[in-house]
């Protein structure tokens, strides 16, 4: 019988399989030695920041506070969260911006930390104008804002009088619409520029009557309730005529928005107009 010339089948890959296979086991194993180092070094981090984050070496050591007046020092530490020790590292510099200028005292607020552990702050404090009488006796600020109640009024503050409201529950609550509008005259009322009346010491307000000034030389200034601020400048230039009989003045009263009428300590009066003042 003949035999075929078939041969058996090799099992054996090809030469050019084998190559490939041999190709790939080393990529993959930079694969995985990669995966493995990134691991390590991230973990290492995540060390080094934590150790870093509780270290002493990046503890707060100064704190420099500028531009405070009414504000002490350690008020404005309470506020930063920096009565105690911190870690220069965990500030959040924009978190401590807020908590300043949720005081009433704070206008605007800079604050700036570096990693040696110095924190810079920068304060504009809003402005004390006057005291309010509302029942208890309340600062308030050039924009007529509350800021904190006092006890007392200081000697180089005037006395606001009448700026409150009766609120729901019948208790006096200040009027802030009042205040703001006050804060406006007071202001005219210190950019004028006759020295003859002094500087303010008192501002009153009544439904009726409006605004009247109280000088600290004792003159009245009655500016009712059209147009404070404009009257206030045309005593501005009435201020060479006042000039002269500062010193007897008792009261000013406006007759019209150019007219007033000047009353005197010995019971006489007179009227006198303002000079490019409209009628």
């Amino acid at each position: 019988m003949r035999q075929t010339g078939m041969r058996p089948t090799s099992t054996r890959p090809s030469t050019a399989n084998h190559e490939r296979e041999r190709a790939r086991l080393p990529r993959q194993l930079v694969v995985a030695l990669t995966v493995a180092l990134l691991a390590v070094v991230g973990s290492l981090s995540y060390t080094v920041l934590v150790g870093s984050a509780n270290s002493r070496a990046f503890l707060v050591r100064h704190v420099q506070v500028e531009g405070n007046v009414s504000l002490s020092e350690h008020e404005v530490l309470v506020m930063l969260g920096l009565d105690r020790p911190r870690n220069a590292l965990s500030l959040d510099v924009e978190q401590m911006r807020r908590a300043l200028q949720a005081s009433r005292w704070v206008r605007h607020a800079d604050v700036q930390v570096s990693r040696r552990g110095r924190v810079w702050v920068q304060l504009e404090e809003v402005t004390p104008a006057a005291v309010v009488a509302a029942g208890r006796l309340y600062l308030v600020s050039d924009a007529g804002e509350p800021i904190e109640r006092v006890e007392r009024v200081p000697d180089t503050l005037p006395l606001w009088v009448g700026m409150t409201r009766t609120d729901e529950g019948g208790a006096l609550a200040l009027d802030g619409v009042v205040l703001r509008y006050a804060a406006r005259v007071h202001a005219a009322w210190q950019a004028s520029g006759f020295g003859s009346l002094d500087a303010l010491d008192e501002l009153h307000f009544a439904d009726v009557s409006g605004f009247t000034v109280v000088s600290r030389a004792g003159v009245e200034v009655a500016l009712g309730h059209e147009d404070p601020v404009s009257q206030l400048a045309t005593l501005d230039l009435l201020e060479g005529q006042l000039a002269g009989v500062g010193a007897q003045l008792e009261r000013v009263e406006f007759l019209s928005p150019s007219e007033l009428r000047l009353f005197f300590v010995d019971g006489s009066s007179t009227t006198t107009a303002a000079h490019g003042v409209s009628p």
